[in-house]
This record gives structure tokens, sequence and C-alpha cells, in this order.
């Protein structure tokens, strides 16, 4: 009966799995390219290129392993969300919260290795790439393309890894799904959260201590490992997320005078609709962080070659990018029945697009509150100057912005060419 479960209702949810699905292709093609990098570097014979390659590989790692944990939380837990309601249909058609987590364990599973599947079909592509361009700026100049090393035993663990990592980012998730009440099979409302459990505070834990300890030993003077302080910093804003995107957004809107209808529905929207938008404001906060980093590494200086920040930094900010415009396109059905109960009970479609708009800038400009303080505080710890972490904020805050821009409008648009009962009614999907 599982096994039925899991394929039966991935297939009929298959909408919201895809966003998972293709930050999980990105997250295995980034593991096996680890993988590749290290298999060339050690069959090299020149240590500088080895050296060098092997950098590139504990860096791109490291980074988005940070990145890619935390997207795939973020993803799969809010795929769960969104489907709260049918799994408490499901309990009463005798489906116990057992069951219902090995499901969504299950379907984690299976879109997995889909997703690996189709990573390693890319892989060659992909390494080529690598190492052909994206590593030129870390190896000795002048030197011959690399050809790429990838034996069997390096795709094995890279692919165990990736899926360990998958499996761990969805425990969150399936805890999340067998813990839904079942009064939601009645009532379709946003329900609060139930608390935190143990492995979100088990990690804010982690995460807090790690933060903590980073800015006592700035403190005390002693620097080298605290040029790396935004890691922890992304990871903590992850976490925390559910706690800090509402106080953060309630705070600075509640200072905003003003009682346009427009602002007033955009600010209630976002945050009644709490989790739709901390996940999205976490997300572009990590982006924002991820070009704080590429500051700090000089790799906007005069003279640097940007290609170096796009060997380590781009994949990493096209996945958050990526898994931040998921899950605010995954809301899509929501945000269009906001909109025609809002047009039904007297607004009008001006009012509503303008909500749209500036649902989209709360969310940016949350998340522009929440990056700006850590990004300055890196350049305490990393020893440079202010400015350094600052420089590709805007453009990439700017890139956020008319993400949103196109995901929250977007709805209101196909709204106003449907028929609103049908919305109203859920068939508007």
């Amino acid at each position: 009966m599982i096994a039925r479960l899991v394929l039966l209702d991935a297939a009929r949810s298959w909408r919201l799995w895809c966003a998972s699905f293709v930050v999980m292709v990105a997250a295995a093609l980034v593991a096996l390219v680890c993988a590749g990098d290290v298999a060339t570097a050690r069959s090299l014979a020149d240590p500088v290129d080895r050296a060098g390659l092997m950098n590139h590989a504990m860096i791109f790692g490291t980074m988005n392993a940070v990145v890619v944990i935390g997207s795939l939380w973020v993803l799969i837990t809010f795929t769960v969300r969104l489907q709260r309601r049918g799994y408490a249909l499901w309990q009463f058609a005798g489906v116990g919260p057992g069951t219902i987590r090995r499901v969504v364990l299950g379907q984690a599973l299976v879109v997995a290795l889909v997703a690996l599947a189709v990573a390693l079909a890319l892989l060659p592509w992909a390494l080529s790439a690598v190492m052909t361009v994206l590593s030129a700026p870390l190896r000795d100049i002048g030197a011959p393309p690399l050809t790429a090393t990838l034996g069997l035993v390096e795709v094995l663990v890279a692919g165990g890894a990736y899926l360990a990592v998958v499996l761990l980012s969805a425990l969150s998730g399936a805890r999340a799904a067998r813990s839904t009440p079942a009064l939601l099979a009645v009532r379709d409302v946003e329900e609060p959260d139930r608390g935190p459990g143990r492995l979100r505070v088990a990690f804010a834990i982690v995460t807090a201590v790690l933060f903590v300890g980073m800015l006592v030993a700035m403190a005390f003077g002693v620097y080298g490992i605290t040029s790396m302080f935004l890691v922890p910093a992304m990871l903590l804003v992850v976490v925390t997320a559910p706690w800090l995107v509402p106080i953060v957004m309630r705070g600075w809107t509640r200072l905003v005078p003003s009682s346009a209808p427009a602002w007033l529905l955009a600010r209630e929207t976002a945050a009644f609709a709490s989790a739709r938008s901390h996940a999205a404001v976490s997300l572009f906060t990590v982006t924002l962080l991820l070009g704080a980093f590429t500051g700090l590494a000089g790799l906007w200086d005069e003279g640097s070659d940007p290609a170096a920040g796009l060997a380590i930094f781009g994949t990493p900010v096209a996945v958050v990018l990526l898994t931040g415009t998921s899950t605010v396109l995954m809301t899509a059905l929501g945000r269009r029945r906001d909109t025609a109960l809002a047009v039904v009970v007297g607004s009008t479609w001006r009012t509503a697009t303008a909500a749209a708009v500036l649902e989209a800038v709360i969310v940016v400009v949350t998340s522009l509150l929440i990056a700006l303080p850590l990004a300055l505080l890196s350049s305490t710890a990393a020893l440079t100057s202010w400015t350094d972490p600052l420089r590709p904020v805007p453009p990439l805050a700017g890139v956020a912005l008319v993400v949103m821009l196109l995901a929250t409008t977007a709805p209101v648009g196909q709204v106003r060419r449907r028929a609103l009962g049908p919305v109203l009614a859920g068939a508007g999907a």
C-alpha cells in the first residue's frame, strides 16, 4: 500500500514536486562535479594544478552543500505544507501518521532517484564545462584544458551522499505531514505551526553556537576562520526563518505609516501567509549573503577575474534564486484564490495588482533587513572594508525583486481572465 501511495500521490501532486525535482537535479550535479574535481585532481601530475583543483573542490563543495541542504529543506517542507489537507483526508481513510511519514520520505527518495538519473545524463556536459571553463582561473596560467576523470567509486560515494542529504532534508517535512491535524480535512485555512520539531531545534542550537563562537573569536581578535562567518549565518537564517522572518516583517511594516488599501492588504497577506513568506525571505536572504561573500573574497575588485567568482559562487546563487522562485510559484493557486476573494468583497483589480507589487517589495525589503547586518558583521570578521560585502547586494536585490514581482502579479492577471467562481472553489489550478 505504501508504494502505491508514494507513486500515485507523487503523480497527482507533480506540479508541487517539480520544484524540488529541479533543485535535486542541481544538487546531484553539484555532488558529482565535486567528486569529479577530486578524482581529476588526484590524476594530475602538476602540483599547482592539483592544488588549485582540490581547493576548488573544497570551496565549491562547502558552499553548495550549505545551499543545497537549506534549499531542499525549505522546498520539501513547503511542498508538504501545501498538501496538508490531503494528508488530513488520508486519516479519515484509515491511513495512520506513521504511514504518512513513510510516504513523504518515499516520495522524496523516488524524486531524488529520478533526479540523480537525469544528473548522470547531464554529467558529461557539466563536468566538461567545470573542468575547461570554470576552474581555469584557479589553475596555472597557460595550462592546457583538463580531461575530467570520474570513476564508479566516486559516482557511488557522491550519489550516496546526495541521497543522504535529500532524506535528511525531508525529515522535517515528513514529521510535519505525520502531525497534520484531521481538522484540516474540513477547513482549508492557514493552520499555525504546532511548534518547532526536534530536528529544527537541534540544527538551530548547533548553528547558533557556531555563529556565536565566531563572533566571540572575532571579538578576541582571532581571525582567519572567521572569514567564513557568513556560512553559519546562512544556515542560521534558514533554520530560524519561521521565527525570525515574522518578527522582522511585522516590525518594519507596522512602522510604515499608510492607510492605503493596497498596502494594508499586502501587509496582512504577507503576515498571514507566513509559511510562504518566510520560505521566500530566507532564501533571498541567503542569496544576498552569498553575494556578500563574493564581495569579501575580492571578486569585484578592480582587475579581478569574474570567472573565478562564477566558478565557486555561480551555482549556489543560481540554486537559491531558483528555490526562492519555486516557493513563490508553488503558491500560485492560493494567490489566485486570495485575489478572487479580495475582488468579491469589493476590492478593485488595480488595488489587487498594487497589493501584489507591494507584497513583493515587503519580501525583498525584509530579506535586505536581515542580510545587511550580517553582511556588515562579516566585513569586520574578515578584516575588510565595510563596503566590500555590499557591492553585489543591490544587483542581487534587484534580481530578487523582479522574480517576486513576476511571481506575485502573474496570478492577478490569471484571475482577471477567468470566472471568479471556479477560482474560489479551487478549480482554478
